[in-house]
Parts: C-alpha cells; sequence; structure tokens
C-alpha cells in the first residue's frame, strides 16, 4: 500500500498573508523532501501556474499545482491561515486553507487520482465547514491523511 500524501511534516500554519509568499513557504516545505530536486524549478512552475489561472476553487481553498521532472514522485503540503489570503478566488473569498500538489510530468493519470481525492473531501459542505472552523493542523490530517 502507498505511504499516505499528507505527513504531519508537511502541514503548516502560514506566516504570511499575501499569495505569493504563502505559495513560496510551502514551495519551500516540499523542497526539503527528496523528491524534489530544484526548488526553484517548483517555485517558478507553481508561480506560472497562478499568473496564469488562479488555483483558489472558491468556499476558502485553494490547490496550487505543478508537475515538473524536477520532482520524482508526487508530494503534498497543507498551509493553514486562519486570516485567510486574498487568492483571486472566483468567489472572491479569502483562502483559508492551501492543499500543494507537486508531481512528475509525465504522471497525469495519477495527478488526476489525487484531485479526485481532494475534491471529494472539499464537495462536502459540512467537512468544508469543519476545516473553515478550526483552521489547525490535526483537522487536516484527519480529513486528508487517507490521500495516498
Amino acid at each position: 500500500m502507498n505511504a499516505p500524501m499528507v505527513t504531519p511534516e508537511h502541514i503548516i500554519t502560514l506566516d504570511s498573508h499575501r499569495k505569493t509568499e504563502a505559495l513560496t513557504e510551502l514551495v519551500d516545505l516540499l523542497a526539503a523532501d527528496p523528491a524534489v530536486e530544484d526548488r526553484a524549478d517548483l517555485l517558478r512552475a507553481i508561480l506560472q501556474r497562478e499568473q496564469d489561472l488562479s488555483t483558489a476553487m472558491g468556499f476558502g481553498f485553494a490547490v496550487p499545482h505543478a508537475k515538473i521532472f524536477s520532482v520524482k514522485q508526487f508530494i503534498m503540503a497543507i498551509g493553514l491561515s486562519p486570516r485567510g489570503i486574498a487568492f483571486d478566488a472566483i468567489d472572491g473569498l479569502p483562502v483559508h486553507l492551501v492543499l500543494m500538489i507537486a508531481g512528475p510530468a509525465d504522471r497525469q493519470w495519477r495527478y488526476l487520482q489525487l484531485l479526485r481525492q481532494i475534491t471529494t473531501v472539499l464537495k462536502d459542505p459540512e467537512t468544508r465547514a469543519l476545516i473553515l472552523s478550526r483552521c489547525d493542523p490535526d483537522t487536516a490530517l484527519d480529513l486528508f491523511g487517507a490521500i495516498r
């Protein structure tokens, strides 16, 4: 069986209150993992994706992502922002949970599986309310820890 994608070491309360800085915090967290061979490449890809189109899904959540050759396996990080971050969301609401995915460029099917698992968790209104009301690492781990 695959290891969980979300571990306690990959969940942080974000210090930043601005989108670019929050994304950089999460890239730095992922770059400490051996799966990421080039931090600068990952940061460039994440920021470019965000510049092309905001990854804020609405309801207070964003799922920034990048698939690049310098990342050797899929990894995820969760950033929590109790105060909220302006993220150019379609509904105009601030983002309180940022779930960042990085993975290999040639694994589209696996990437789609991960997105399906994440959206399954986030599409439930009660789950969304729980995440936003608590906005803490333990709740995030409970809800996303089963993603493999």
